[in-house]
């Protein structure tokens, strides 16, 4: 496989998706129009303006914690993990939607984009997946070392074990960055379900408070998912981190790393390390307070899975939305990640 820093998130196809609007007339009550997008008012929350909610449109947090499990080998009725990201289980694809698809346990939606700053300047990248996994057998396993504050911090390990997951179909995946409207990109389909723009797709994805917009369009066959369309806002930045971008980041040596908090209220920071095949992943959540040093044990663990190098470990604000989509009469989670933040080579 080949590498790819972004984590999967599962995009679940839009029963809706936030509404687009012209003015706050356009808009429900309590929202108001900003970028063409409805969203709740500053100065609630974590005082930064969110897309309205909607039917099958929620806001959810990055990698939760759900405590110590071995899951063992997963087969086609159990629900797996994208890549060691958010666990989907099999009761939640297309929760509340009342009459709706029937729920698919093995088929998810994915979509990741944004910046790493490495000491070869910003990488700018996207891609996605569309993929159901009944055909698949994985060997999942996934284990809580809370840091010395309680914060969470999940090993997840995904290893397939036979069979293979197969794509679904669709026409392509498109970005409008914001606010750049004129920016727009689009992932294409490669096989496997994966879809990967033509080149790095734009200099910059978001400008600071941007509202972007994802598209998964249908290509009009009765195999194709339907066409979906959701807004996430962009993420804070990390900058002015130490150690000094360029370095390598020794796992073992307990290095607390340090950034410039982003000042944004109730602002957490994702700190992951991943091997190149996203098989052996560790993801810590902590406040943005503006330094963060990984759990001993959790490294130790991470190790022990003797990961696939090269290894990365990456510092970054993270924005996630899922909606619910189908395809021939199943829905399936379908989940879109920004991303904003530093990449260091791990050792």
């Amino acid at each position: 496989m080949r590498q790819w820093w972004w984590a999967l998130v599962p995009v679940v196809f839009a029963v809706g998706c936030a509404p687009e609007c012209e003015n706050d007339g356009d808009c429900a009550t309590g929202f108001e129009c900003t970028k063409n997008v409805c969203v709740q008012p500053s100065g609630g929350g974590d005082g930064r303006n969110k897309p309205a909610p909607d039917a099958g449109y929620t806001v959810i947090p990055v990698n939760p914690d759900s405590g110590t499990r071995d899951v063992g080998v997963v087969d086609a009725g159990d629900a797996g993990f994208a890549d060691g990201g958010v666990g989907l289980d099999a009761g939640d694809a297309g929760a509340g939607v009342d009459g709706g698809p029937t729920p698919s346990p093995t088929v998810y939606g994915f979509v990741w984009a944004g910046e790493l700053s490495t000491d070869q300047g910003s990488v700018y990248h996207a891609y996605g997946l569309l993929v159901d996994e009944s055909s698949a057998q994985y060997s999942v396993s996934e284990a809580s070392y809370p840091d010395a504050a309680g914060n969470p911090c999940v090993l997840r390990v995904k290893r397939l074990v036979s069979g293979a997951p197969t794509g679904l179909v669709a026409r392509d995946m498109v970005v409008v960055p914001g606010p750049q409207l004129n920016a727009s990109f689009a992932l294409l389909p490669v096989g496997d379900g994966r879809f990967e723009p033509l080149a790095d797709p734009v200099e910059r994805i978001y400008t600071e408070a941007g509202v972007a917009r994802v598209s998964i369009y249908s290509d009009g066959s009765a195999d194709s998912v339907d066409t979906v369309s959701l807004a996430v806002e962009a993420p804070p930045a990390v900058l002015e981190i130490s150690p000094p971008l360029g370095s390598t980041f020794y796992l073992a040596a307990s290095t607390t790393l340090y950034w410039v908090p982003s000042g944004s209220l109730n602002a957490r920071v994702t700190t992951e390390v991943a091997d190149v095949d996203r098989e052996v992943v560790l993801t810590c959540t902590s406040p943005d307070t503006g330094q963060y040093q990984l759990p001993a044990g959790a490294v130790s663990a991470f190790l022990a899975e003797a990961p696939t190098r090269p290894l990365v470990l990456e510092v970054r604000h993270d924005q996630e939305v899922t909606v619910t989509g189908s395809r021939a009469g199943l829905s399936f989670p379908v989940t879109f990640r920004a991303s904003w933040g530093i990449q260091y080579p791990a050792q």
